[in-house]
């Protein structure tokens, strides 16, 4: 896959060239990274109106971060909004459904917020993306979520 190439992308905000090994061509990711940026903005937007915000802490070795998720339900709490620490191994819509959830931030891999955003009803996002969110930052860019550490 490309996930990786972009996130390099979108961290570096350098030219990133992926080179496709069955086909034999190269391809610059700059055109996906703007598109996949405009898409989290748009979700990052529409997560300014929720109430309920789900932290999910996944419990996969080298996922785990537990501190981050903490404080960010400190930071939801200070902007008057209801998180919910959730833990869990895997990552289902469904469940975030149930739980009523209007927005959903990932402590874990940033894999699920920026590829797999289209199953989900309601915002999924990274910690970065939901600080630009509370307006616990002001970034004149897009900061890509990265695992330098786990709790």
């Amino acid at each position: 896959g490309m996930f990786h190439g972009l996130g390099a992308q979108l961290a570096l905000q350098k030219d990133v060239y992926l080179f496709d090994l069955n086909d034999l061509t190269l391809r610059n990711l700059a055109p996906e990274a703007d598109r996949v940026i405009r898409k989290r903005y748009a979700w990052i937007e529409r997560a300014m109106n929720s109430r309920k915000i789900c932290i999910v802490i996944d419990t996969k070795i080298g996922q785990k971060r537990e501190r981050l998720a903490k404080a960010l339900e400190e930071q939801a709490r200070k902007a008057d909004l209801e998180p919910i620490l959730i833990y869990s191994n895997n990552a289902s819509p469904t469940d975030y459904e149930n739980m009523r959830c209007d927005a959903v931030v990932f402590t874990g891999c940033p894999r699920v917020p920026i590829d797999d955003q289209e199953r989900y009803s309601m915002p999924v996002l990274t910690a970065p993306e939901f600080r630009a969110a509370i307006k616990a930052v002001r970034n004149n860019r897009y900061v890509m979520d990265e695992i330098v550490s786990t709790d």
